[in-house]
């Protein structure tokens, strides 16, 4: 949603490395500006190469990767389109992913492996509800 801006972050970064270069600040300020640039030029958009979905140490949501045993809290949301909802342990910020209408019976099985596996311990429900 904000590459063209992270985009420009690591422009204005390399431009700005180029000047403390140019005008000998010490290395510290080059280096840190240097590393910047190379974070939002290179490693942003390899990010965004990655595919969403269930991998074997955990889950690639719209969040990050949320490794399995960090899941606290699992929850289904069938709107028109159907979302899986994630808490990590201790946050309350939900990591989502959607999924589509044909895989939405493998997921659930492959989340039902994990918890029987005790790969993924889930916290009870407020009140055991």
């Amino acid at each position: 949603m904000h590459f063209p801006f992270q985009l420009a972050l690591g422009v204005v970064a390399a431009a700005l490395t180029v000047i403390n270069s140019t005008l000998g600040r010490p290395l510290h300020h080059v280096y840190s500006q240097g590393a910047m640039a190379v974070y939002f030029l290179v490693m942003v958009p390899l990010l965004t190469r990655i595919q969403l979905g269930l991998y074997r140490d955990g889950v690639w949501a719209d969040a990050g990767l949320l490794r399995y045993e960090n899941i606290g809290r699992i929850a289904i949301r069938e709107t028109p389109e159907i979302v899986l909802l994630l808490v990590p342990r201790g946050r309350s910020r939900a990591f989502r992913l959607g999924v589509p209408s044909s895989e939405y019976g493998a997921v659930r099985k492959i989340l039902e492996e994990k918890i029987r596996a005790r790969v993924v311990n889930v916290e009870k429900a407020i009140l055991g509800l």
